[in-house]
């Protein structure tokens, strides 16, 4: 797709690679969250940016509220100090509070994405289908992180 590289952040020593390959950089857009997000932090050059856009690697679960202490610990935090000594900013997006927040304005965003989309041809990658009645592995392949691209079921006609 365009890329000259990648580096997988389960493996170790992934960020010290990073490093060791490009040097700092300039912008990080950051899905995961956790030691995913401590660590990109560190290679962000002076005026540098962040963007967090998900946390994938919280794990809530409602019926477990012991899973909320070691979610909320987990949830991303930057300092405006330490943001201020590497002069790098941080910021932060997740549509589903503005979904029940502004559905408004959120009809409106999703026209214009849905248009932009069209217009620049853009399409998903689809990594792997699976029919209705695997579901259930559908969801343990998501699960286990050996997706690339899309999952998706297929429904009979």
């Amino acid at each position: 797709m365009g890329a000259s590289g990648g580096f997988d952040y389960r493996q170790r020593n992934c960020f010290e690679k990073l490093r060791d390959t490009t040097g700092e950089v300039d912008v990080v857009l950051e899905l995961v969250g956790g030691d995913v997000f401590r660590e990109s932090f560190k290679l962000i050059n002076p005026l540098g940016r962040m963007v967090v856009a998900g946390f994938a690697s919280l794990d809530l679960k409602k019926w477990n509220p012991l899973s909320w202490v070691r979610t909320w610990r987990d949830i991303p935090r930057v300092s405006v100090g330490k943001m201020a000594r590497k002069s790098v900013a941080v910021m932060a997006t997740h549509i589903g509070y503005l979904l029940e927040d502004e559905p408004g304005r959120m009809t409106r965003i999703y026209e214009e994405l849905k248009a932009f989309v069209s217009e620049h041809d853009i399409h998903p990658v689809i990594g792997c289908v699976f029919s209705l009645e695997e579901a259930s592995q559908a969801y343990r392949f998501i699960e286990l992180r050996n997706s690339i691209g899309k999952v998706l079921l297929k429904l009979d006609n």
